[in-house]
């Protein structure tokens, strides 16, 4: 009786402790996948903006942005 009192209690104290870690654990998980889809957005406004540095990449944007011609 007193063993399985232990157990109990034992299950019954560890529980919060693993509940609180299991939210963590998904946290993480979540915004690790944030910050990779960040950094990816980030890298692709990187390209963007070097592109724009270009007299064709200026000339792209004005073909497709403002419906000029050459």
């Amino acid at each position: 009786m007193v063993c399985a009192s232990l157990v109990i209690f034992a299950a019954w104290s560890f529980y919060p402790v693993a509940r609180v870690q299991y939210g963590e654990q998904r946290q993480k998980a979540r915004l690790e996948a944030e910050l990779q889809s960040l950094k990816e957005r980030n890298n692709n406004l990187r390209r963007e903006v070097d592109n724009l540095k270009t007299p064709e990449g200026v000339e792209q944007v004005a073909r497709e942005s403002l419906g000029l011609v050459k």
